[in-house]
């Protein structure tokens, strides 16, 4: 079973982590339409604008483990398997 699919998980999900960015959409620009044009928030007072920068386990990985570099071994045209995320 992947991480991501664990009961606690689940739950943290639906329950804080989804409604949550819910609430923030409202401070966040959004794009529509095929041309996806920019519709910026209307902002109470004091409000400010939101903007998510989302990343993935690679993102994370990359840093545990810097000094290794993954891809294809000198003279292999197959890419080395990572390792799972725990």
């Amino acid at each position: 079973m992947d991480g991501h699919e664990h009961e606690d998980v689940v739950d943290y999900l639906n329950r804080i982590f989804l409604p949550a960015i819910a609430q923030f959409e409202a401070q966040m620009a959004r794009h529509e339409g095929p041309e996806l044009k920019k519709i910026m928030p209307e902002l109470q007072e004091g409000q400010h604008r939101i903007i998510i920068q989302y990343h993935d386990e690679s993102a994370v990985s990359r840093q545990t483990m810097r000094h290794k570099i993954f891809g294809c071994k000198k003279g292999s045209s197959h890419f080395e398997k990572r390792a799972r995320a725990s």
